[in-house]
C-alpha cells in the first residue's frame, strides 16, 4: 500500500472569492442547490437541480463542455476569471485535497477551466 500526504499547492491570501463562489450553494432544509458556483460539469455524486439522486435511480455524469469527456465519482469542471485562480484551486483542493486539480487549459475572455478530481479517498 502507498500512501502519499499532499500539502495544498499556495495558500493565496483571500479576498472576494468564497467556497460558496466556487462550489456553489447547497439549500439543506429544502434538499436542492440554489447555484453551482463555477462548476460547469461534474461527476457521478450530485444532479442539477436535486442534491441526491432518489433511491435506484443511476447518477449518470454530464459531458464535460471544456474537454468533451465524463468526469470521474465527484469530480467537477471549473471555468473562472484569470485572476483568482489561485483562490479557485485554494477552495478545490479545501473540499477535494491537496493535488487535486489535473487539467488547465486558458479560455478567450481571460477566463481558464480546471478539472478538480476527488482526493478525498
Amino acid at each position: 500500500m502507498r500512501i502519499k500526504i499532499s500539502e495544498p499547492t499556495n495558500v493565496p491570501v483571500l479576498s472576494a472569492v468564497t467556497q460558496d463562489d466556487v462550489w456553489g450553494i447547497f439549500d439543506s432544509e429544502r434538499w436542492r442547490r440554489e447555484s453551482w458556483g463555477m462548476i460547469v460539469a461534474r461527476g457521478q455524486g450530485e444532479t442539477r437541480g436535486m442534491g441526491k439522486q432518489p433511491t435506484g435511480v443511476e447518477d449518470v455524469p454530464e459531458v464535460c463542455p471544456v474537454w468533451g469527456d465524463k468526469l470521474g465519482y465527484k469530480d467537477v469542471t471549473v471555468v473562472f476569471s484569470n485572476e483568482v485562480e489561485d483562490q479557485a484551486v485554494y477552495w478545490l483542493e479545501y473540499v477535494h485535497g491537496g493535488d487535486c486539480v489535473t487539467r488547465r487549459k486558458s479560455l478567450r475572455g481571460d477566463r481558464v477551466a480546471l478539472r478538480s478530481e476527488y482526493q478525498c479517498w
